[in-house]
């Protein structure tokens, strides 16, 4: 088995994998994109979606498995998702602010 450095450190990798495949499937699933002033129209073609979808729901199924194997738990939500959910929406407005300057 792993140690607790190992374990760590594959918990922290999958983890990374697991944010990016959820923010991809966030943007196939919200592809088209009407707001007040701006739409945003998907240009990716279906069949392309779907595969990309499938092959989402593939990494995050091994990812689960890899996780049951070797008993990687969860990080609290407090921490992980506040602080990520934090960083973007000050990151947008950071951005917002110095394209206003």
């Amino acid at each position: 088995m792993l140690n607790e450095y190992q374990r760590r450190s594959l918990s922290i990798t999958l983890r990374i994998i697991e944010e990016r495949l959820a923010d991809i499937e966030l943007i196939l699933n919200k592809c088209d994109d009407i707001h007040i002033l701006y739409e945003r129209k998907c240009d990716i073609p279906g069949e392309v979606k779907e595969e990309v979808l499938r092959k989402t729901f593939f990494a995050k199924d091994r990812i689960r498995i890899i996780a049951e194997n070797f008993n990687l738990k969860k990080s609290p939500s407090k921490q992980a998702g506040k602080h990520s959910v934090n960083c973007r929406i000050v990151g947008k407005f950071s951005r917002m602010k110095r394209q206003r300057n």
